[in-house]
């Protein structure tokens, strides 16, 4: 299963960072960011859907949602995720 973060256009996000880390206790397949994707976030592990940033953050995150959806990289089942989610401890069944 697929994990998808939507995030703000900033440089750098230690909350994203950290939420990264911890999806070491979640079995996944691939990560996807919609929207921004600060400078500190390896590329080459995640996959970057970029959208314009131009509305409230509700409407951005709307639109993410929308533009994710209509990928056809990510699975149909997926997980949302949001920078401040953390999985402290290993989960065995998703």
């Amino acid at each position: 299963m697929d994990i998808l973060y939507t995030v703000k256009n900033s440089d750098v996000c230690e909350e994203l960072t950290y939420s990264l880390r911890s999806l070491k206790n979640l079995p996944h397949d691939k990560v996807f960011i919609v929207g921004g994707c600060p400078k500190n976030i390896n590329k080459e592990k995640i996959i970057h859907i970029p959208t314009q940033q131009l509305n409230s953050k509700y409407r951005n995150t709307t639109n993410n949602w929308r533009i994710a959806c209509l990928d056809n990289r990510l699975s149909e089942n997926f997980i949302l995720m949001n920078d401040d989610f953390f999985i402290m401890s290993p989960i065995v069944d998703v």
